[in-house]
């Protein structure tokens, strides 16, 4: 099974995807996936900093680096969570440096998102568990895939009606007694 969370595209129309895959009885892979500006697969990588999930991806203003945040599962059996990463590929898919922050494996953290500025500063958003947190620096595996993305011949469009219909949501009231477990962060990093 293969999901997709994040999309960007650079200043030549290119689009890149990520998310992650998974085959019965392994553990999720971060993936990314390039196409170029016709929907042509240009090439797509599977890996990362450790296994996980790719949440959004964003491209350098120069074209020339992709940056994929996410979170990694600790390798330890013995632990449950893992660390928010953010992992930097070239734009022909050469996997480079990642950087990983987080506080106890036991807890969970996710970069949900990524950007970049014109100066080049990495800045993601996400979620932790308690501190204390700690700073890593991480392998960057990514390679191609031994199975290949299936892209569907035609295309799948949905079309939402722009009236408004009654509200059939429910509104949820945080419970002011609960709370403390799980701490958002933005983390900051120079290229």
């Amino acid at each position: 099974m293969t999901s997709a969370f994040g999309i960007a595209a650079d200043g030549a129309g290119n689009v890149y995807i990520t998310g992650n895959a998974s085959d019965t009885g392994h553990r999720k892979n971060i993936v990314l996936v390039k196409f170029n500006a016709s929907g042509t697969l240009i090439w797509e990588r599977i890996g990362g900093p450790g296994f996980g999930n790719g949440a959004d991806v964003a491209v350098s203003p120069d074209n020339a680096s992709v940056f994929v945040s996410g979170n990694i599962l600790s390798d330890n059996p013995d632990f449950f969570g893992g660390h928010a990463f953010v992992a930097e590929f070239t734009a022909d898919g050469k996997a480079r440096k990642a950087n990983t922050w987080g506080g106890s494996l036991n807890d969970s953290a996710s970069a949900e998102s990524v950007a970049l500025n014109a100066s080049g500063l990495v800045v993601t958003a996400g979620f932790a568990g308690p501190g204390p947190y700690e700073f890593g620096r991480a392998t960057n595996s990514a390679k191609d895939p031994d199975a290949h993305l299936v892209i569907p011949d035609s295309s799948h469009v949905l079309i939402l009606p722009t009236t408004l219909g009654s509200d059939s949501g429910q509104l949820l009231v945080p419970d002011a007694a609960v709370g403390g477990d799980t701490d958002a962060f933005t983390l900051w990093l120079q290229r």
